[in-house]
């Protein structure tokens, strides 16, 4: 099972990569990508659900600490 995806693997990064990074189409979708997310109103969209998944991640851990150690 090792074998086989270790092949897959190399596969992917050997093939699958590269001819991602060459095409144009790929090139395309990354350059728009970047123009939406960079934008003021999503950037700050974003760094409030950034923001509020850090907040929830942390108070999840401190109510487990809390409730294993009653």
């Amino acid at each position: 099972m090792d074998a086989l995806l270790n092949k897959v693997e190399i596969l992917f990064w050997d093939r699958i990569t590269p001819a991602l990074s060459e095409s144009h189409i790929f090139q395309v979708l990354v350059k728009k990508g970047y123009e939406i997310v960079h934008k003021p109103d999503i950037e700050s969209t974003l760094l409030w659900c950034i923001g509020a998944g850090v907040f929830g991640l942390l108070t999840g851990l401190i109510l487990s600490i809390l409730s294993a150690a009653y």
